[in-house]
């Protein structure tokens, strides 16, 4: 399975992406591998077809929202915000989010908890996407999350990343 994964074009044809889904979707469910099969999606992602396509698959972009729930490696968590944020460029992804995963008030507890600029800057920049795509969905939960107390907090600590100083 491995093997043939890497044998596709990236991003593969449209006529193999349900193999293509399917093969990551197994490597993250299963714990198999999960930095290589984030990393081969990453690089798929770079396509708008693919983007549309990866939110068409519900079971692997869930999938990816519970591995940014309880994965224990900055790394994995990255990877699979990175994916995630690459579809929050769409208006209907991104109003989409909201309601199928609930994924702002994750991303707030992101801000507030994690001390990995890395994190903090993506989870920043889906904000601020979102933000632009899906305001009447996004505002009232970024209130209720009291995001302006964090950001606050966020232009005080000196962070280095000059990213996360912009986003906030």
């Amino acid at each position: 399975m491995l093997s043939t994964l890497l044998s596709l074009n990236y991003p593969p044809a449209l006529s193999g992406l349900s193999f293509f889904f399917s093969t990551i979707l197994h490597g993250l469910s299963t714990n198999t591998q999960p930095a290589f099969y984030t990393m081969i999606l990453q690089r798929s992602l770079s396509s708008k077809k693919m983007r549309s396509s990866l939110f068409n698959y519900p079971q692997l972009t869930g999938c990816l929202v519970d591995f940014v729930r309880t994965s224990s490696s900055t790394q994995l968590q990255y990877q699979a915000l990175f994916c995630l944020w690459t579809l929050t460029f769409s208006n209907v992804m991104s109003n989409e989010f909201e309601r199928r995963y609930g994924l702002t008030s994750i991303l707030v507890q992101y801000i507030r908890s994690s001390h990995k600029e890395k994190i903090i800057r993506i989870c920043l920049s889906m904000i601020r996407n979102l933000l632009t795509k899906a305001r009447r969905r996004v505002m009232p939960i970024l209130v209720g999350n009291k995001l302006i107390f964090i950001l606050d907090s966020i232009s005080s600590k000196g962070y280095t990343d000059v990213e996360i100083i912009h986003d906030s």
